[in-house]
């Protein structure tokens, strides 16, 4: 009993001395079994598990544990792996010892060999398991399930919503397309890429195609369609910044497109809701059509704008043809050649100008009233104006559409203040000579037909009562016209040699015809002898021939005019010696030289007015044509320089006088278009 009790206090002071120990130990130094480290963690790299739709599950065991941080595997088509390059999975679940894995959907492709191993982090250190390999069939192929937005703008940033697409934002398996255009990828994780809207693309409607290791899905987008709603100001001229405002333009000035009608616009700014434009000065229409494109779609304005028309306030009174002159006023077209002028209707050159001033070339004509209204256009719209302008020519176009082309043909011939002109028409296909009587009034011309073959080398003339035609013909060739029934006789042929381009007149009732050349022969004929038609007798009479200069050749298509009942012979020069002229008396049947023409000249057209003559046009012999008119003073015998017709040159014109007024029309300017033989001017009075 006694040991007992011994040995039980023993125990119990050992015990006490024990703990005792253990206090002091934790507030000492730490003992060296306390020291020593902790077994690490170990990981097993099991197996890979491939499905043929694509991915593979891949599987590793944890066989201790301890204090892991993170745990998952690395895989990698190297079997040198690389944690800083090569694809690591992070598994989320807190680790556990015995069986884990990990599915890897995408990012993998097929047929390549991938080495993979599990891993554990271990503080600062990583613990990576056997490496194995596994055949791949390829990821799995991307779901899009949604996009957000389904519309947008070029540029506007976009999300894919779905499942498969990858894991790395820089990796170049995964791309996103809109049709043909790669988008730039902002970042992606296997179930959301975000990327912009590519600005190269060239439709507004687009699949949106993600493809990842060569497989693909797709899903609908488009941009949005512009709106205009208003256009400011609702007037505005060439060159002026308007302001369109709507929903969806293109915040990149360049990528819109304004159509004024065929003109385009230059866009200064724009913004999604706002953009402002100049007036382009190609601009054709006064309310031009707008249509808009932006966003890779065209629209059409429901209203647009209109051109401020232009007006003018103040024109000169006065202006000759061909003369410039200066309008003053406001919204001409900055470009000068882009305002139209018109003076009566006929378009005026216009040769400079700015917004407020235009210098204009008057036109030659017709101007049948003496003066003209002066209007002025730009693009489609001409505005009638209140602005008159006379014109002072002496001689004043009244037209320029004759409806016969008159070119040194058979002539004119006046019967009691009627005229009548033969000639052939404007359509060259028609071969005829008509003849066609003038309406002073109306400045007008009626046709009637020629019963008989009369070539253009033949020459008229009337007597006061009757026409005569001399056809050029070698029989049947001299005719007279009544103009009371319009009804045509046979005369007696004219008893000389037939011949081209006559002289003709008439004096006391009686036709003179003479003069002229054979150009049929391939030597030409000269003639100058001179034969009276007595109409009262009907029978032709032998009179003097006209002076033969035996130094010059004869005188073809030479004019006349009749003064006093003396008749004057002028021009028709076939040499340049042949300037004289002379003067014809039928009561003596005697020529008598009077002053010398200027110069030596042919294809004239002559009148006679208030007791003088008068010689038109022409053209010198050594060629030319001429816009002077030369007046012959019989009293003075001189020649003196008349008012210019007109301000083209011509040549083979006609010339007549009615009620007091003279006209001269028709003849070639030399030149194809100047259409100076559908021309007819009249004299001032």
């Amino acid at each position: 009993m006694p040991t007992k009790i011994i040995l039980s206090s023993l125990i119990l002071c050992i015990i006490l001395l024990a703990a005792c120990q253990e206090e002091e130990v934790e507030t000492s130094t730490p003992s060296v079994t306390d020291s020593l480290p902790t077994a690490s963690p170990s990981v097993v790299t099991l197996d890979a598990k491939v499905f043929d739709e694509g991915g593979v599950v891949l599987s590793g065991e944890l066989i201790t544990d301890g204090s892991i941080s993170d745990y998952g595997f690395i895989f990698s088509a190297d079997s040198i792996f690389d944690e800083y390059s090569d694809n690591l999975i992070f598994l989320e679940d807190p680790p556990k010892l015995g069986r884990f894995e990990a599915s890897i959907l995408s990012s993998l492709r097929g047929e390549t060999t991938y080495f993979f191993r599990a891993f554990i982090k271990f503080g600062e250190e990583t613990i990576y398991g056997e490496t194995k390999k596994f055949e791949s069939s390829g990821s799995r192929c991307p779901i899009i399930s949604r996009i957000a937005p389904e519309q947008g703008h070029l540029e506007d940033t976009i999300q894919l919503f779905g499942k498969y697409f990858g894991t790395s934002t820089y990796s170049s398996s995964t791309h996103v397309t809109f049709s043909n255009q790669y988008s730039r990828i902002i970042s992606i994780d296997d179930s959301v890429i975000t990327c912009v809207v590519p600005e190269t693309i060239v439709e507004h409607q687009h699949r949106v195609t993600v493809t990842s290791m060569g497989k693909s899905a797709a899903i609908p987008f488009s941009l949005y369609s512009p709106l205009i709603e208003l256009i400011e100001p609702a007037s505005a001229t060439f060159g002026d910044t308007l302001k369109l405002f709507g929903q969806h333009l293109d915040h990149v000035a360049e990528r819109n497109t304004i159509m004024l009608g065929n003109a385009k616009a230059e866009i200064v700014t724009s913004q999604r809701n706002s953009l402002e434009f100049i007036v382009p000065d190609e601009l054709a229409e006064n309310i031009p059509s707008l249509q808009l494109t932006s966003q890779l779609q065209t629209v059409n304005a429901p209203a647009s704008f209109s051109i401020i028309l232009p007006e003018i306030v103040n024109a000169p009174e006065c202006s000759n043809a061909y003369e410039e002159i200066t309008l003053e006023g406001n919204y001409f077209h900055p470009v000068s050649h882009q305002n139209r002028v018109f003076i009566e209707g006929v378009k005026a050159e216009v040769l400079s100008g700015t917004t407020q001033q235009l210098i204009v070339r008057v036109p030659f004509g017709p101007f049948p009233n003496g003066s003209g209204r002066i209007d002025i256009g730009v693009t489609d719209t001409v505005v009638t104006t209140e602005q008159q302008i006379c014109i002072q020519d002496p001689w004043l176009m009244i037209s320029n559409s004759l409806p016969f082309s008159f070119y040194g043909d058979v002539g004119t011939f006046t019967i009691n203040n009627r005229v009548f002109v033969v000639s052939d028409p404007e359509d060259y296909q028609d071969q005829n000579l008509y003849l066609w009587e003038f309406d002073e009034e109306t400045i007008s011309w009626t046709k009637e037909t020629i019963p008989f073959n009369v070539q253009h080398s033949g020459t008229c003339v009337g007597n006061g009562s009757k026409g005569y035609v001399y056809t050029a013909t070698s029989t049947d060739n001299f005719w007279e016209y009544d103009p009371a029934t319009t009804t045509w006789t046979q005369k007696p042929d004219f008893p000389g040699a037939r011949r081209d381009k006559p002289t003709s007149f008439s004096v006391n009732g009686n036709v003179y015809v003479g003069l002229g050349t054979d150009f049929e022969p391939y030597f030409e004929v000269d003639y100058f002898d001179f034969y009276k038609f007595d109409a009262s007798l009907n029978q032709w009479i032998k009179v003097s021939d006209f002076p033969n200069d035996p130094y010059t050749r004869g005188r073809t298509e030479a004019s006349t005019f009749v003064i006093d009942q003396a008749a004057y012979v002028v021009g028709g020069a076939r040499t340049t010696g042949s300037y004289s002229a002379w003067k014809y008396q039928p009561s003596e049947d005697q020529w008598v030289s009077i002053a010398d023409f200027p110069d030596a000249r042919n294809y004239t057209s002559a009148f006679s007015l208030d007791g003088k003559g008068y010689i038109a046009n022409g053209s010198p012999v050594g060629g030319g044509e001429r816009k002077e008119c030369w007046e012959y003073n019989p009293a003075s015998n001189t020649w003196s320089p008349f008012f210019d017709i007109g301000h083209k040159s011509r040549f083979r014109g006609f010339a007549f006088v009615i009620n007091g007024t003279a006209y001269v029309g028709g003849g070639s300017g030399g030149r194809y278009d100047d259409l100076t033989e559908y021309e007819l001017y009249k004299l001032r009075k």
